[in-house]
C-alpha cells in the first residue's frame, strides 16, 4: 500500500446513562484535529470529501447506536446487567463500524477512485438523511 496522502482521527464518544428508569446512551460522533494531518502537497477538493467521509461514517454509527440503545428499552433495575448489556453493544458498533471504515478505505481505494469515493460519499450521506430524519 502507498503511504497515505491524509488521515483524520475520527470515532464517537459515548457514555451509557440511566434515564428514568432505562438505559441511554449520550453518543457524538468526534473528528480530532491534533491527530489528523495532509500532506500538504496533496491537498485538493477529492481528499477533503474523502476525510468528511470518515467523519460522517462515524456519524453514522454513533446514531445507529444511539438508536439501538434506546430501543432496546434496557430496564436499569438491575444495573450490571444494564450496563453489562450496554457495553457489549457498543462493543459491536465500534467493530462494526471499524468494519465499515475499512470496507470504506478498500472499495474508494483511499478516495483515488473518484467513481467509487462518489457512491460511497452518497450512500452515507443518505444513510445519515434517513437516521436523522427518524431522530425526530
Amino acid at each position: 500500500m502507498a503511504y497515505p496522502s491524509a488521515l483524520s482521527d475520527t470515532g464517537f464518544k459515548y457514555q451509557l446513562v440511566c434515564s428514568n428508569g432505562t438505559l441511554d446512551i449520550e453518543v457524538n460522533a468526534f473528528f480530532s484535529p491534533d491527530g489528523s494531518w495532509v500532506k500538504p502537497g496533496d491537498k485538493n477538493a477529492a481528499l477533503l470529501k474523502h476525510e468528511q467521509g470518515h467523519y460522517n461514517l462515524a456519524e453514522v454509527f454513533a446514531l445507529r447506536l444511539r438508536n439501538a440503545i434506546r430501543h432496546a428499552h434496557v430496564n436499569c433495575a438491575d444495573k450490571a446487567n444494564a450496563n453489562e448489556y450496554g457495553q457489549k453493544t457498543v462493543a459491536q458498533f465500534q467493530k462494526d463500524w471499524q468494519d465499515a471504515e475499512h470496507e470504506y478505505e478498500e472499495n474508494t481505494r483511499y478516495g483515488t477512485d473518484l467513481t467509487k469515493q462518489g457512491q460511497a460519499s452518497d450512500k452515507i450521506a443518505a444513510d445519515l438523511k434517513a437516521l436523522n430524519t427518524n431522530q425526530r
